[in-house]
């Protein structure tokens, strides 16, 4: 069995540039050393408990407080420390209070502080221009004649984010665009945000949602006391990993963690029914992991076959439908013929994964873990080579012997069913007796002596 990590997607050339940034309030340090850099067309979550220093950020970036210490520039050039000064350098902000103005529609509300000419002379052009504005951001909302006031928690945050999109800035902050609204609210903000991105604007996410920030986000900066204290990408890690660092606690590599929990799940999986889908099982599996990528191999021969797989490109299970065992079948063919786990936290690195670097490269595979799965109960029954003519002494445990089509004369134990022992070894040629039971539902594995 296999699993594979997603690394980031690349992307050339920083908008924005935190550089020792520090921010006190008398004797409080709320930001000591922040260090950030966002790409263009980047989403970043800014992760952190509350007190971290997530909104002093973005406060700080919105020219909204000057910093103690440290430079922000945007694009190359000093971000003024005034907002009037950050907004001319396209910097747009979307507060948690929202700052909308509960008396005015909806068309007031967006084109504030932006009003034309035209605008102030027919209220037909304002409330035509607002319309315009929430249909090509998508929007759904019709009625600009509406009062703030009517409008629910999250379409009051739809007409914020709109607002601040008007001048169509080249930077978005966002603080908790959805900590006061409900589920399927959420679900249009994040698509308003989704949207965005798609359209080149680069977003910074300051929120207390660890799930979300994964949905979103290409980056996840975690600040800890005012400090950061690691920045991941949501594809290498676990959101139970950015939980540990918010509490700073330890953390371990994703593919580390992934194995541990295999572990806890290895009896489950033996006692899971014979007829179930391999695919279903994988499916299970993968979310108890959570892992997007996974596929299991069945051994033949000296050859691994891909019986299911979940998640992975196609590029790269087309090459993995079938594996020779060894260095040439990559981590899969060594965890095969070691028969022992092959980890792989870095695999631009790894040696393992030398005959599929260029796949590694294209399909953004940062880590991965191959595991041995050697029998029933995570353990292959062994026994000394078998003298023709002579069958294995029965153990205290209940079961069947069955016959491995690769194994000359020899028999392995079964724990499929108990419905009788199948006559002695005979030379290779000569056929066993199946088990009525476990004929269909048993399948041979590979013997170790």
């Amino acid at each position: 069995m296999t699993t594979v990590a997603s690394a980031p997607r690349e992307i050339a050339g920083p908008l924005l540039s935190v550089s020792r940034v520090a921010v006190r309030f008398g004797p409080l340090t709320a930001l000591d050393g922040v260090d950030l850099e966002v790409q263009a067309g980047e989403i970043v979550a800014l992760a952190g408990e509350n007190g971290a220093g997530k909104t002093t950020l973005v406060r700080c970036i919105a020219g909204d407080i000057a910093p103690t210490g440290g430079t922000i520039r945007l694009d190359g050039k000093v971000v003024p420390d005034d907002p009037l000064g950050a907004a001319r350098r396209g910097i747009a902000v979307v507060w948690q209070d929202l700052a909308l103005c509960d008396n005015l529609d909806v068309a007031s509300n967006l084109l504030l502080g932006n009003e034309r000419r035209r605008h102030l002379l027919s209220d037909i052009r304002l409330h035509d221009d607002a319309a315009r504005l929430l249909e090509r951001m998508g929007i759904p909302l019709r009625d600009t004649t509406r009062s703030v006031r009517s409008l629910s928690g999250g379409q009051r945050q739809l007409v914020a984010v709109a607002k601040a999109m008007i001048r169509q800035p080249r930077l978005l902050l966002l603080d908790e665009p959805t900590a006061s609204v409900g589920v399927q609210e959420s679900a249009l903000v994040e698509e308003l945000i989704i949207g965005l991105r798609e359209q080149g604007t680069t977003i910074l996410l300051a929120c207390h949602d660890i799930h979300q920030m994964f949905r979103l986000a290409d980056r996840i900066l975690v600040l800890r006391h005012g400090r950061v204290a690691a920045s991941v990408a949501p594809s290498e890690v676990h959101p139970d990993d950015v939980v540990a660092l918010l509490s700073g606690q330890k953390v371990d590599s994703s593919a580390r963690r992934q194995l541990s929990r295999l572990h806890g799940l290895a009896d489950r999986l033996v006692s899971a029914d014979p007829s179930s889908s391999l695919t279903l099982i994988l499916s299970a599996l993968g979310a108890a992991l959570g892992s997007e990528r996974l596929c299991i191999h069945l051994l033949d021969g000296t050859w691994l076959d891909c019986a299911a797989s979940l998640g992975l490109p196609p590029p790269l299970q087309s090459v993995w439908s079938r594996l020779p065992c060894g260095q040439a079948g990559g981590p899969v063919g060594l965890a095969a013929a070691r028969e022992q786990p092959v980890i792989e936290e870095n695999v631009r690195a790894s040696a393992a994964w030398l005959p599929f670097s260029g796949l590694a490269r294209a399909a953004k595979v940062a880590s991965s873990w191959s595991v041995p799965v050697l029998g029933p109960g995570g353990t292959t029954w062994t026994w000394p080579p078998c003298t023709r003519g002579t069958r294995p002494a029965p153990s205290s445990r209940t079961g069947c012997w069955t016959r491995s089509p690769r194994a000359t004369g020899c028999w392995r134990r079964s724990l499929r069913c108990s419905r009788h022992w199948p006559a002695p070894c005979r030379p290779p040629t000569a056929s066993a007796s199946p088990c009525s039971r476990c004929a269909g539902a048993c399948r041979p594995m590979r013997l170790r002596w």
